[in-house]
């Protein structure tokens, strides 16, 4: 299966539809890095003043976690359904056995939708890397991106990079899971633009359901970003999300797949 891992790999890095995605990401830090405002009114500057999913001055940061479900969709949602489109599925199940070929593009499917929204946010973190410290303002300062009282600001005062990782961390988890959420799309239909846009539907109708019981904080869309609006995100919210999507998903693609696909 590592060998069928392997090619696959080299396969889905290759694809036009991950190049897009992974475009899409790389043009909005371009812009970011010609546009940000690098004036600080109080204090020396700061990498986390100006970091995409921190800086507080552009709609940018809010464009790249508004198209969220897009980018991981391109990325990783559409690998069943573009073997199934150009009828090569049955030539490589003449090879590959259907649960190493399910097991593969699972796998796949949930790191490319990570990877493909983390690693812009790397490259513009990087790229302020070499202008910028990377500690903590104060956080009684009007500028400082994590206010007191919101989720894991002790941990922001004191290790800054180590707060801003496990955004990172939940920023790919939730592309995986959402990347999933078009991947089992894709076992029920191939056509494309339903498995691109139902990632779409669910992440913007999570936050409306959400919203309209008066919990907005606790979907995705209201707590991914390190710069967070609202100062009752829980924790323990956020994993349960990342513990119940990842489950109910996965036994969802497996049952779907064990079942059909000859």
């Amino acid at each position: 299966m590592l060998a069928y891992f392997k090619v696959e790999f080299n396969r889905t890095i290759k694809s036009p539809s991950f190049i897009k995605a992974l475009l899409i990401g790389f043009v909005i830090v371009i812009v970011h890095q010609l546009l940000i405002n690098r004036f600080v009114e109080n204090g020396e500057g700061n990498v986390f003043l100006y970091a995409l999913g921190f800086e507080n001055t552009y709609m940018l940061r809010d464009i790249y976690y508004l198209l969220f479900p897009i980018i991981v969709a391109l990325a990783g949602s559409d690998l069943f359904g573009e073997d199934s489109r150009s009828q090569s599925y049955h030539l490589i199940r003449s090879r590959v056995s259907k649960s190493h070929y399910f097991t593969v593009k699972i796998m796949l499917s949930f790191l490319f939708g990570g990877l493909v929204f983390i690693i812009p946010l790397l490259v513009d973190f990087l790229i302020l890397l070499m202008m910028y410290p990377a500690k903590s303002p104060d956080i009684f300062l009007r500028i400082s991106p994590v206010e007191y009282g919101d989720v894991m600001t002790s941990l922001f005062v004191d290790f800054p990079v180590i707060y801003w990782l496990i955004f990172l961390l939940f920023a790919f988890m939730f592309g995986g899971i959402f990347s999933w959420i078009g991947f089992l799309t894709s076992l029920f239909t191939v056509n494309k633009y339903l498995i691109l846009l139902i990632p779409f539907f669910a992440y913007y109708g999570l936050w409306v359901i959400l919203s309209l019981i008066g919990f907005p904080e606790w979907s995705p869309f209201g707590f991914l970003k390190p710069l967070q609006g609202y100062t009752t995100v829980s924790i323990t919210a956020i994993l349960l999300e990342m513990v119940t999507g990842i489950g109910l998903i996965l036994l969802l693609m497996i049952g779907k797949s064990k079942n059909e696909f000859l």
